[in-house]
Formats: structure tokens, sequence, C-alpha cells
């Protein structure tokens, strides 16, 4: 009858108003009942199509790996870092668009999240994502500290710098929240610089030397 579900005209997932139960009749098949003391009709007034689950998962084999960068971008590898499950129905167009990310741009055990991937395309309407969190690590980016070569006089304390190498995505020593000092070895006179600990970066250390001169030479200092 016309309450058929084959008389359903939907395509698309979404709630349709249910149609009219006509040619429908209730049987003898009542037990003791008598079907004269009974009406048929409809329970509710809509039926509902449901999208059919797209199940994205992403790597939990901890091998996702990238260096510090700033950003929670995932690493370009020739391997996808999810998997993906759920059948399409013949003739739908669906494709992904947007990425996965890292829950945090900082260095450290990181969890894959859904970012901003999306399903897109002609049906995607009738399809859902499903993100399950995969694992990684965002590794320490390298950052070299070195002792600047200083000169002084007998007796003098010229203030002692330092130079980095290594801070990335426009970051500073201000930025980074890194302050460095320099100690003197008054019998080798080098210069060993010191830093403190940066959540972001591995640090190395170079050295540098100090120069004595005489109280009758002249010192010239020239800047880079």
């Amino acid at each position: 009858g016309g309450g058929h579900a084959s008389n359903l005209n939907a395509v698309n997932a979404g709630t349709y108003p249910l149609a009219t139960l006509t040619g429908l009749s209730l049987g003898a098949n009542l037990g003791q009942g008598n079907p004269n003391n009974y009406q048929l009709s409809t329970v509710g007034s809509s039926i509902i199509v449901t999208k059919i689950p797209i199940i994205v998962t992403g790597d939990s084999s901890g091998t996702v790996q990238k260096t510090y960068d700033g950003n929670t971008a995932l690493p370009v590898t020739g391997t996808a870092p999810y998997s993906v499950s759920g059948g399409l129905l013949a003739g739908d167009t669906v494709s992904f668009s947007g990425a996965p990310a890292f829950d945090s741009a900082n260095a450290g055990a990181r969890t894959i999240t859904q970012g901003s991937l999306v399903v897109t395309g002609a049906s995607a309407g009738n399809y859902s994502l499903s993100f399950t969190n995969g694992i990684g690590t965002i590794n320490k980016a390298p950052l070299d500290i070195t002792a600047n070569n200083a000169a002084g006089f007998y007796g003098q304390s010229p203030t002692l710098t330092v130079s980095y190498l290594g801070f990335v995505n426009g970051e500073t020593a201000t930025s980074a929240n890194v302050t460095a000092s320099v100690a003197r070895d008054l019998v080798t006179n080098v210069l060993t610089p010191s830093m403190s600990a940066a959540n972001y970066y591995a640090r190395t250390v170079t050295t540098g030397t100090y120069t004595l001169v005489a109280a009758d030479k002249m010192l010239i200092t020239l800047n880079d």
C-alpha cells in the first residue's frame, strides 16, 4: 500500500514525512482478539534516513614524528597518518578535505586529532565522519648557543654575550623564554655559555675566547 517503505521517495540522509498507510488491514490472527475492536494507525509522523559512517583512525604506532616547528601540522610523508574504514555506496562521490593535526604545537608526546579533516564531495551530506585519535611525537628543535669572543684590559669585567642559532617560526630568546649567561675561566680564558631549560629546544653550546689586553695596548672592538 501507500505506506510501504518502497513508496518513500527519499535518497539522501535526513528526516522525511511518513506516508499514510493505505491498503493495510488487521487480519484474524490476533489470538483471542476481535479485529473489529482495533484501529490501525501510524506511530510517529516522520522517518529518518541516517548517514553512513566513515571511520577514520589516527596512527597509533607512535611513528608519526617531526621536529618542533611552532605549528600543529603533521609531518608530510609518503604514508597517510590515518586509516579509513566504511564503504561507499555505488555511484556516490565522496572525498576528504583538510588534514588531521597534533593537539598542540609544543614538543613532547602528542595526540593526533581530526584537525580540519572533513568529508566533501557531491554525496558528502549522506556520510558522517567519525575520527579516533592517534598518537605521535614532536621532538625538540636543535638550538646552538655560542659565547661571543670578548676582550678586555686587566681588571676589567666587560659584558659577556651570546649568539643563538636555530630558533624557528620567527621565535626569539625572549618569545621562547630563554635566558643565557657566560662563565669565564680565569685560567684558560675560555668562555662557556649556559642556557635556561627550553620547552621546545634541545640546546648545544659553543665556547668562546676571552683575550686579555695589556694596559699599555689599545683595545679596538669591531662589531659584526
